[in-house]
């Protein structure tokens, strides 16, 4: 064999070697999305993923995974990707776990692979607010500050409803009562035995709807504590217009109730507490499940028309993952090493560099074996 042909041979050996010691690189998953939180038969136990302009994997889906502060991961299902790049998938825990309490990531990975493409991450300081507001109050108690609002809501339109009822005053006043303890607390300045029976009505729980919505500055103290997470800042705002407007119609249904129980009159009493507008009773409702200002059929959220329920949903919108592509640097560093020490990986301009620097590796080769010949047979022919 001469030796041109041998240089030749040597070139296309390493040639052969040197691809087959690159890794595999495929192009870097595509794709865009949401994955939010709601209740479905529990609190907060239900998340629902919505994507677009997804890459649809070579082999078989997607697996969508909640991460726990101590790593720990649930998954929440296998995701099918629609030929038009659409993921559309809902997960509810079978156990009624609180996913907000629980976890602040998500990631989704290849089902075949278990590589992760996708990912979001709530930042945990925000996150703390966030739970605290629907999902376990700042001293632990409860299932966090919105839900407790609408619970002791839910106490004084109860007995505004008995006190509609009632055939005497000295039954509304016994109500009243209990509406003004319930929606004030035990730190309220007008608590106590408002109708001098000698007993304090009160099935509240201490705190009283009023401090609760002023509670509500924990969205805001999650916008702080994330100045780079756009939907727990837009979703803060909304729910301090909403919390507002909650406080302010429990504060005029507490203001009407002591009204009723100033009064002797029982015709003037009933009228007071409803129902009607700006009563007791109406007040209340609006509190409660807001006022829909404009007859349109929805209650929205603004500064006239939502309430406490819409509070509730804005505190849990707050906890939005907005879905990327890419690993939580939890992931990154668990990836595996690829052939000769390289990184498994996925990014395009990766993989354009390191098939110009095969070829290039190939020119020299082949020009080096070129002028290696070249020289040696110019030698000969002097």
């Amino acid at each position: 064999m001469s030796k041109f042909k041998l240089s030749m041979l040597l070139v296309l050996v390493l040639t052969v070697m040197t691809s087959s010691a690159l890794p595999q690189v495929q192009a870097a998953a595509r794709g865009t999305g949401t994955a939010v939180i709601s209740d479905g038969t529990d609190l907060s136990d239900t998340i629902t993923y919505a994507m677009t302009g997804v890459t649809v994997p070579a082999d078989g889906g997607y697996e969508g995974w909640l991460v726990s502060g101590d790593g720990e991961k649930t998954s929440t299902g296998v995701m099918a990707v629609g030929s038009d790049g659409v993921i559309s998938h809902k997960f509810t825990s079978d156990s009624g776990e609180n996913l907000i309490a629980n976890y602040h990531k998500v990631q989704i990975t290849e089902e075949s692979s278990g590589a992760v493409v996708f990912s979001s991450e709530i930042p945990s300081a925000g996150m703390t607010h966030i739970r605290h507001l629907v999902s376990e109050g700042p001293g632990g108690e409860g299932n966090g500050i919105l839900f407790a609002l609408k619970g002791q809501l839910d106490v004084a339109i109860a007995n505004a409803a008995l006190a509609s009822s009632a055939t005497d005053v000295a039954g509304i006043h016994k109500y009243m009562e209990v509406v003004v303890n319930a929606l004030e607390g035990e730190g309220g300045s007008n608590y106590g035995d408002l109708n001098s029976d000698g007993a304090t009505g009160d099935e509240g729980d201490g705190t009283g709807a009023i401090t609760h919505a002023q509670n509500r500055n924990h969205a805001l103290l999650a916008a702080d504590a994330s100045p780079s997470e756009d939907d727990i800042i837009k979703h803060a705002d909304l729910l301090e217009i909403v919390g507002k407007n909650t406080e302010d119609w429990a504060a005029a249904a507490r203001d009407k109730a002591l009204t009723v129980l100033a009064t002797t009159n029982l015709s003037l009493a009933k009228v007071l507490v409803g129902p009607g507008a700006n009563t007791v009773s109406s007040n209340l409702d609006a509190a409660r499940n807001g006022f829909d200002a404009d007859n349109d059929g929805v209650v929205a959220v603004t500064a006239t028309e939502g309430g406490a329920t819409q509070a509730y949903i804005e505190g849990q919108l707050m906890a939005t993952y907005t879905i990327r592509p890419g690993a939580s640097a939890e992931a990154v560093a668990e990836e595996e090493a690829g052939p000769l020490g390289l990184p498994s990986v996925g990014d395009t301009a990766i993989q354009s560099l390191m098939r110009i620097g095969l070829m290039s590796g190939i020119v020299l080769l082949f020009g080096g074996g070129l002028l290696v010949v070249a020289g040696r047979v110019s030698r000969r022919s002097i």
